[in-house]
């Protein structure tokens, strides 16, 4: 799959796509009646395929009708390849995101996060299965989480330290205003542990 490179990154954009109902307002074929002669939706709205805009308070035809109706991509979601898909939950269970409880028997596993992110996580066998390509190579990137308050920062970082996890950096007062720190998670991905310092009177 084209979706999973070698750095073991992938970040997934989705479109809106076709599905039940999908009529010329949303540029699809089932017109129906009128709307499908004349070019306009059941609404009397101007229907995309023919160039113009779909809303009742754009009337101004467009130059060219051979423009495509624009649709707005969404961030949806990222991807995380991982060797030990037991470890690399259970490192960010402590870091508060859920899984359930037999996730690890799974080989694509999601988490939805603050705004409707999904983070997902694949085995490095099954994105083998899929792409025969696919090479596990160094790993990239990295996610950040904010802490209540600075004292959390610590807590945390010295809690993933006990299970095994290397620093990459201590907690430090960083020159931006906040409490910082970095650790590596199972599969060399830099986590980022943060939290806002109080301002100086």
């Amino acid at each position: 799959m084209q979706e999973f490179s070698e750095t073991f990154s992938k970040l997934v954009i989705t479109a809106p796509g076709p599905g039940p109902g999908w009529d010329t307002r949303h540029g699809g074929p089932r017109a129906r009646g009128r709307a499908a002669n004349s070019g306009q939706d059941e609404h009397g709205g101007t229907s995309c395929r023919h160039g113009t805009p779909v809303s009742d308070s754009f009337k101004t035809r467009a130059a060219s009708t051979r423009t495509v109706c624009a649709m707005a991509p969404t961030f949806n979601a990222i991807g995380l390849a991982v060797a030990d898909l037991t470890a690399s939950l259970s490192f960010y269970r402590r870091l508060g995101l859920e899984f359930p409880a037999d996730a690890e028997r799974e080989t694509h596993v999601e988490a939805t996060v603050a705004g409707g992110i999904r983070l997902m996580w694949d085995t490095d066998a099954s994105l083998q299965s899929l792409d025969p390509d696919y090479q596990p190579g160094r790993s990239f990137g990295g996610w950040a989480f904010l802490c209540a308050d600075a004292a959390e920062v610590d807590r945390v970082h010295a809690d993933l330290l006990a299970a095994g996890h290397p620093s990459v950096k201590a907690p430090w007062n960083a020159p931006w205003g906040q409490r910082y720190a970095q650790v590596r998670d199972p599969d060399g991905y830099v986590v980022d542990l943060f939290a806002w310092n109080p301002s100086p009177e």
